[in-house]
């Protein structure tokens, strides 16, 4: 239930203006227009993330990730060898907060999304299980929550992997296993499966989540409260004792709450949240599952569970709207948890085809 536009040419000759001078412009306008924040005390870097009470982020979204997505190698499987760009996170995330704050609501938050859940390394090349969701999460308890889901089917992942596979004979079939459990099993080659509906109605929302109003409306009060969207997400911080989050998790925090439904006074705050946040910096060049090119903000983080490796958490916006892309996991050091994966293989990965407010209805 959680899941949760521009500058253009005045005459003819004048070539588009480059995406750096675009968002540095709005960035500065932005910073203007918004009294500075004080900075932040730098964190204890940590372990993972808990969304208690309100928005509940389970293990697939953790940094205990299993073997997941990418190639082996390098090629298509890995990323595309992002540089360094000259732009700051702090000058695009400014900027995108006050892109989302102009977005209208309507009667519908709709979530579309493929995703390259859980990947497996079978010797030269990869095989992954991929799926598709399009969620409606209405903004009145009249209406109904509409979640379609279907599995895209087990194959290779990329390219290069099916290239591979060829080369290894087309099997149907492989015996695979992840780092987070030692247990073997059999994935068989399939294509695309049918759309399943899953609704429910305002009542049920409501004792689901125990509360009285509509769960984004819920996370819309927490969030307005002072220091309300830092403990919605990051409450982990705050007790003894407690985990600390590193830059991995605290973007991970982020793009749930920027991906789900909310207002767009509260997608502008989760944006500048961000920017006040140590270890996020910002590459270019990047391109999603869906070969969409983008800007990623970027945070490191470890594993946990026991297992050794490092990676990045990217997640990727448009390089001129900052729409959200997608996010995906990629192998720094790869250790324990992304054995048979070299640095740079993405590790896991998700595309946001479409994250917004809409008066259509749910159809299928």
């Amino acid at each position: 239930m959680n899941e949760l536009t521009e500058v253009r040419a005045l005459f003819d000759d004048p070539p588009e203006p480059d995406a750096r001078v675009v968002t540095a412009a709005r960035a500065r306008m932005t910073e203007r227009r918004m009294p500075q924040r004080p900075p932040r005390r730098r964190r204890r870097a940590g372990l993972r993330l808990a969304l208690p009470g309100v928005v509940a982020v389970g293990a697939a979204a953790t940094v205990a990730v299993a073997t997941l997505g990418g190639g082996a190698g390098a090629g298509p499987g890995t990323t595309p060898g992002p540089q360094k760009t000259e732009l700051n996170a702090r000058g695009v995330l400014l900027a995108a907060a006050s892109q989302a704050e102009k977005q209208p609501e309507g009667r519908y938050w709709r979530k579309r999304t493929v995703a390259e859940a859980v990947s497996y390394p079978v010797g030269g090349y990869v095989v992954t299980r991929s799926s598709e969701g399009d969620t409606w999460s209405p903004r009145s308890a009249s209406d109904t929550y509409v979640d379609y889901r279907r599995p895209l089917g087990v194959g290779p992942a990329t390219d290069a992997d099916r290239a591979a596979w060829r080369e290894a004979g087309s099997p149907r079939t492989w015996r695979v296993r992840t780092a987070d459990d030692p247990r073997w099993m059999t994935l068989t080659m399939s294509g695309p499966g049918a759309w399943e509906t899953y609704r429910t109605t305002g009542a049920e929302r409501r004792r689901l989540c125990g509360c009285d109003v509509e769960p984004w409306v819920e996370r819309d009060r927490i969030a307005r409260q002072p220091g309300g969207l830092e403990k919605l997400l990051f409450a982990e911080e705050r007790r003894p004792g407690g985990l600390r989050l590193d830059a991995a998790n605290t973007l991970l925090g982020g793009y749930q709450i920027l991906t789900e439904a909310t207002s767009p006074q509260v997608r502008g705050a989760a944006f500048r949240m961000l920017a006040d946040r140590p270890g996020i910096s910002l590459v270019e060049g990047v391109r999603d599952m869906k070969g969409r090119a983008g800007v990623a903000l970027v945070g490191r983080g470890r594993t946990i569970g026991g297992g050794s490796g490092v990676f990045d958490v990217q997640v990727i916006l448009h390089p001129t709207t900052f729409a959200v892309l997608g996010r995906q996991y990629v192998v720094v050091e790869r250790g324990t948890r992304f054995p048979g994966l070299r640095p740079g293989a993405v590790v896991e990965r998700q595309a946001v085809l479409h994250a917004g407010w809409t008066s259509e209805a749910p159809h299928h």
